[in-house]
């Protein structure tokens, strides 16, 4: 079987991803199925690592929401702490990004574990770097009810889902995305946050998306600050 746009890694060196998927020419979106009100293609130029991004679009108009997934190869998983990657959406295009594992049962429906990736309205067209732990999925419905239970196979799917705000067709690209250990994790979920944090302290005509809104007195602007800084 040929796995287009997939790595597979070595789990002996900590920094490598379990396994990553990479999006560098057009025969990368093999694989990727999709609901019928999404299409899915590959999308040079400018993306994350220089060559090309997964790019889903959406019509509203029946459904407003889309997904695309894609089966997991045979690979050990055993070890994978989350899902990093990267996402980026049109300035003004609202909604949330979600990731889910969808995990097969002979002659059952499908268990859903589902997490947030972020705000499409935080991109404005620049990429946003996520991680999403596997402990942090929540079960949603399906017969398996805990995510560790047994091991991911290749009948299990990982899922990109968006909802649509407004009756407008939207489009959202991600790239690199990798099953991470845990010794990379930690790094990744500091540098997240961070960015998060500092997101948070644009002022209020460049910030995009639905924030929650801080209470910026000059103590906590202050104190935001140094934690953005300082990474923590």
């Amino acid at each position: 079987m040929r796995w287009v746009g997939l790595v597979l890694l070595s789990t002996v060196a900590a920094a490598d991803p379990v396994l990553t998927y990479t999006f560098d020419d057009e025969g990368a979106a093999e694989g990727w199925n999709r609901k019928s009100n999404t299409n899915v293609d590959i999308r040079p130029p400018d993306p994350h690592d220089g060559a090309g991004a997964l790019r889903f679009a959406i019509d509203p108009t029946e459904f407003a929401y889309g997904w695309v997934h894609r089966p997991l190869p045979e690979a050990d998983l055993s070890q994978a702490e989350g899902v990093h990657g990267f996402y980026r959406a049109a300035r003004g295009v609202q909604g949330r990004l979600r990731l889910y594992l969808c995990l097969a049962t002979p002659d059952e429906e499908l268990s859903y574990f589902g997490g947030d990736i972020g705000e499409r309205g935080d991109s404005a067209g620049e990429w946003i770097e996520f991680h999403v732990p596997l402990r942090a999925l929540a079960y949603e419905r399906g017969p398996i009810r805990a995510l560790r239970q047994r091991p991911l196979g290749s009948a299990d799917l990982l899922q990109f889902i968006s909802s649509v705000e407004g009756r407008q067709p939207i489009s959202i690209d991600v790239d690199t995305v990798s099953f991470v250990l845990a010794a990379d994790a930690a790094v990744i979920a500091k540098r997240v946050r961070q960015a998060e944090r500092e997101r948070m302290l644009l002022p209020e005509a460049e910030r995009q998306g639905a924030h929650p809104r801080l209470l910026l007195t000059e103590d906590r602007l202050a104190y935001y600050r140094a934690k953005a800084q300082a990474g923590d």
